[in-house]
C-alpha cells in the first residue's frame, strides 16, 4: 500500500511535494495514511493507480484510514482504482480536509473523485469534477445502481460546506445514509440536494480543460459560501498548479 508515500502511526508534518506515476497492488497508489494523524499541505497526488484483486482497498490517488489527519492545498488529479475511490478513499476516519481539487479520477466502482465510508470527516472548499465511475455490469452501473462519480458515501456521518461537485459521471454525487440533518450546506452542487445555501448552478470555471478550477467573473459560486467565503477550490497558494 502507499505507492509513493506510506504513513501509520505518524504524526508527520509533509508540504511540498509532488507525488506521481505510483502504483500499489491493493490501496493507495499515491498515498496510504493509516492509524494516523499527519498534516498534509501543499502536495500534488497525480497520476497514480491503486490496482486491488479482487475488488477490495482502492484510492488511486490516496486511502486515508482509520487516520484523523489533516488534509488542505492539495490537488488529487489523474489517478485511478481498480476498485473504489479514483481519487480518494476515506474509510472509518475523522479527517479535515480543506481546500482540495479532486478533478479528472477513475473509478471502476464507487466514487469516481472521493468514496467516504464510515467515520466524521470535515471537507471544506472542495472542488470535485470531471471525475468518472466506469461501473461494473454491462450496463454502467456498480451493483446495479448510479456510482457517485463525483462523490460518494455509505454510513458516514461527514459535513460538508462551501464545496463545489460538478460534471462528474455516473451521478455526480450519492450518498447512502440516513442522516439526522443535512450533512452538506453552502455548496454547489451538480443536480441538486437539499440543504441551505445549496445551489446548482454551473460555477464558471476558470478553464477546467487546462486544470484551472478558479472562478471566473460573475460565478455564482463568489461569495455565496458559509460566511460570504467563496465556495470551491482556489490554487492561489500555487499559481502553476496544473494537473490531467
Amino acid at each position: 500500500d502507499g505507492g509513493g508515500l506510506f504513513i501509520m502511526n505518524s504524526n508527520s508534518i509533509i508540504t511540498n511535494m509532488v507525488i506521481t506515476d505510483n502504483e500499489a497492488f491493493n490501496a493507495g497508489g499515491g498515498v496510504a495514511i493509516y492509524l494516523a494523524a499527519p498534516i498534509l499541505s501543499n502536495m500534488m497526488i497525480i497520476g497514480n493507480e491503486a490496482n486491488p484483486e479482487p475488488l477490495g482497498g482502492g484510492g488511486g490517488g490516496m486511502i486515508l484510514q482509520e487516520s484523523n489527519a489533516t488534509l488542505s492545498n492539495i490537488v488529487i488529479g489523474g489517478n485511478s482504482s481498480d476498485a473504489f475511490g479514483g481519487g480518494l478513499l476515506i474509510f472509518q476516519s475523522d479527517d479535515i480536509l480543506s481546500n482540495i481539487l479532486i478533478n479528472a479520477n477513475n473509478a471502476y466502482s464507487n466514487g469516481g473523485g472521493i468514496l467516504i465510508q464510515g467515520g466524521s470527516p470535515t471537507l471544506s472548499n472542495l472542488t470535485i469534477a470531471n471525475n468518472i465511475s466506469e461501473g461494473n455490469d454491462s450496463d454502467g452501473d456498480c451493483m446495479g445502481a448510479p456510482c457517485g462519480g463525483g462523490f460518494f458515501a455509505i454510513l458516514a456521518d461527514f459535513t460538508m460546506t462551501n464545496t463545489i461537485i460538478w460534471s462528474n459521471m455516473n451521478e455526480s454525487i450519492m450518498i447512502w445514509s440516513d442522516p439526522s440533518e443535512p450533512m452538506i450546506s453552502f455548496s454547489d452542487i451538480d443536480g441538486g440536494f437539499e440543504g441551505e445555501g445549496n445551489i446548482n448552478a454551473d460555477p464558471l470555471f476558470v478553464y477546467p480543460e487546462g486544470g484551472d478550477y478558479n472562478l471566473m467573473e460573475g460565478s455564482p459560486c463568489i461569495g455565496t459560501g458559509l460566511g460570504g467565503v467563496d465556495m470551491g477550490y482556489s490554487n492561489e497558494w500555487n499559481e502553476d498548479t496544473s494537473c490531467p
